[in-house]
């Protein structure tokens, strides 16, 4: 079914019929599941092939790309996006300063029309992040800002009504069967990697320090299987452990401060916990009174300069009595000894790139909290009929 062209009558028939078949396998054209695994177990454990092919597509496109921007010579490039695409703008951000040395920052795309920031619009490039091409509200920001600055982008998993706006498209492999989105985010980050690092060489960075990265990058679907393959049971049983706390804090700084904002998105959308995401020093400056036996920690311990702070958070998450987990590299001496669940993550990568690996047991975390819970983690509650209008109410057809 076309589900952008029904009545509005038959929306009604199939919010009433939501429970038999969830108005999102509808939406999102997909086999309905009933049981694990389901679609976004897929979707997860699919991602090695999805990034592997999506770095393969796009290796002599990113370097097109990065010459048009620096014939350009902007000032500035703005990373753009909504929900999750959001945090793979901030993501991609970071990157593209850390990789590249070019200043670039991120804006929310409903944000960047409302706010009242000074920009200079002919030396500024964008970037708009939108996994399906059809996200309205970032659709509406490209369509205001498309003749003021100097060159558009889009980075899309789906052509769309944002590809036809834009000047050029980043186009990822893959999409998400499953109703949250998970391969969408680590295949556009991977490809907008690339594209920082294409840049950086153009921009004079060290050749040995782009080409390191550059084949980190090329070997990373080689560790994200090694990841499920050495983490998905306990990750399961951990999930089990913790299914019925009142809520998640995730913490992560540097790169992987977006990281932890995915994260909790997830477990928001999949398994209805509530948790934030935040930054390491924020836990110790705000959320101490929060911590408590309820709460559980996750922390994303990549080595760099939040590391020893990172220490500091998870001693004092400790004393809280707040159940701790940490995500460490496998050669990890410290806050591992220190959290009462680790999971080790094998292929070590630059921390600029970690995200792209930090963020996969995350989202098996969300998933399996969902499915012990008893929920059906593709659907978002849009199996109940309540939610399923709450659904369209929220997104009418065709933009989203």
């Amino acid at each position: 079914m076309n589900i952008e062209k029904v009545s509005p009558e038959m929306i009604e028939k199939l919010i009433e019929n939501t429970a038999e078949t969830p108005v999102m396998y509808i939406a999102l054209g997909t086999e309905p599941k009933r049981e694990h695994p389901y679609n976004l177990y897929s979707d997860i454990v699919n991602q090695p092939q999805h990034i592997e092919k999506t770095i393969e597509m796009n290796r002599d496109k990113v370097k097109k790309i990065a010459k048009k921007i620096m014939d350009i010579e902007p000032e500035k490039i703005i990373f753009t996006g909504i929900g999750t695409s959001y945090y793979l703008a901030i993501a991609a951000a970071q990157g593209f300063s850390n990789i590249s040395m070019f200043p670039a920052e991120h804006v929310d795309s409903f944000e960047m029309l409302c706010n009242s920031r000074s920009y200079n619009l002919k030396k500024t490039v964008i970037i708009s992040c939108s996994a399906s091409g059809e996200t309205k509200d970032t659709i509406d920001t490209i369509d205001y800002f498309k003749e003021k600055v100097a060159y558009t982008i889009a980075v899309v998993n789906k052509l769309g009504k944002i590809t036809t706006i834009c000047d050029d498209t980043i186009l990822g492999d893959g999409y998400d069967t499953g109703g949250s989105d998970t391969l969408v985010y680590t295949t556009r980050l991977a490809a907008l990697y690339l594209l920082g690092i294409e840049l950086g060489c153009l921009r004079g960075q060290p050749r040995d320090k782009m080409e390191a990265i550059r084949n980190q990058l090329y070997g990373v679907s080689s560790s994200v299987k090694k990841i499920f393959d050495s983490l998905d049971f306990r990750i399961k049983e951990i999930a089990g452990r913790y299914k019925d706390k009142r809520a998640y804090i995730f913490i992560g700084s540097g790169p992987n401060f977006p990281t932890a904002l995915e994260a909790s998105l997830k477990m928001d959308e999949i398994a209805h916990i509530p948790s934030k995401g935040i930054t390491v020093a924020r836990h110790l400056h705000g959320v101490i009174g929060l911590s408590n036996e309820e709460i559980v920690t996750v922390f994303f311990g990549s080595p760099g300069k939040s590391y020893e702070r990172m220490i500091d958070a998870v001693k004092v998450s400790n004393l809280c009595g707040s159940p701790t987990i940490s995500f460490v590299w496998e050669d990890d001496k410290q806050i591992s000894k220190l959290t009462d669940d680790t999971f080790r993550l094998p292929g070590k990568i630059d921390e600029v790139i970690s995200p792209l690996l930090f963020i996969l047991p995350a989202q098996l975390l969300a998933y399996y909290s969902g499915v012990l819970k008893g929920l059906n983690p593709d659907c978002q509650r849009s199996n109940i009929p309540r939610y399923a209008r709450a659904w369209f109410q929220a997104f009418p057809l065709g933009t989203h």
